[in-house]
């Protein structure tokens, strides 16, 4: 589900996270995980370039196109438990910003800069925080009843300038998990689920070469924003060469990563 309102106003420079004065354009991203996030990871297939690109379009070329982030990211993990969850976040951070370039680092505890919140927090504000967050009352219901975990992001330009991530902190630890690695991909600026591969963005609780790919191709800087037509053709070009390098590593994150 999106939400977008427009606005006038300068980028703020990173601060606690609120909604500022001027507020560009906000999403809410909708998560729905499956049931059997409990289960054993799956074999990591990787799709072909074709079932690779079908996706990259769906998730990636939604509305007025890709939406990106160009400036570092600071990560800031709060909410009841969720200490032991920063090992995985820095883990995360460090994927990312070599296969993106973008700088994307773990804030300190307690730190009042950031751009980019995990927060968990109590089941019975798990909806309100949608609310809080720009979500219409409607909206916020839907999440509380049909999902386990959202993503509000907000937009400048089509540029990523905020992002927060809900989980509730009673949620099984397999399920926040999940959760950290899925809502992550949507950060980065996925705005759909795909169908029929091995993702981050469905079951798996970490990054598969699927997702390498796809986001190797959605930060490369080849891929311009323009016309439609013109940038999936060049994503589809794109996404047969970094299919092609992580097909034939062994060790296609750092194959993958940027230069």
């Amino acid at each position: 589900m999106f939400i977008d309102i427009e606005e006038l106003g300068p980028e703020p420079p990173p601060r606690r996270f609120a909604l500022w004065p001027g507020l560009l354009s906000f999403f809410v991203m909708l998560t729905v995980l499956l049931v059997w996030l409990a289960r054993a990871p799956s074999v990591d297939n990787l799709a072909s370039a074709e079932v690779l690109s079908d996706n990259f379009e769906r998730m990636a070329l939604r509305g007025a196109g890709l939406r990106t982030w160009e400036m570092p990211l600071r990560i800031a993990l709060t909410g009841k438990g969720s200490e032991q969850y920063t090992p995985q976040v820095a883990e995360a951070a460090a994927r990312f910003t070599m296969l993106t370039g973008i700088d994307a680092q773990l804030a300190p505890q307690g730190a009042e800069s950031f751009n980019v919140l995990i927060e968990l927090v109590p089941p019975r504000e798990y909806g309100l925080m949608a609310g809080r967050l720009g979500a219409t009352q409607e909206g916020a219901d839907y999440l509380s009843e049909h999902t386990l975990c959202y993503t509000v992001t907000q937009l400048q330009n089509l540029r990523a300038r905020r992002a927060t991530i809900v989980i509730p902190d009673e949620s099984p630890h397999y399920e926040i998990e999940a959760c950290i690695w899925h809502e992550l991909m949507h950060v980065f600026g996925f705005q759909a689920h795909p169908v029929g591969i091995d993702s981050a963005l469905l079951a798996e609780r970490r990054l598969t070469r699927n997702d390498l790919v796809l986001l190797r191709t959605l930060y490369d800087p080849r891929l311009t924003r323009g016309p439609r037509d013109a940038t999936v053709d060049r994503a589809r070009e794109i996404i047969a060469e970094h299919r092609h390098t992580a097909h034939n590593s062994d060790d296609p994150l750092k194959a993958l990563s940027q230069r």
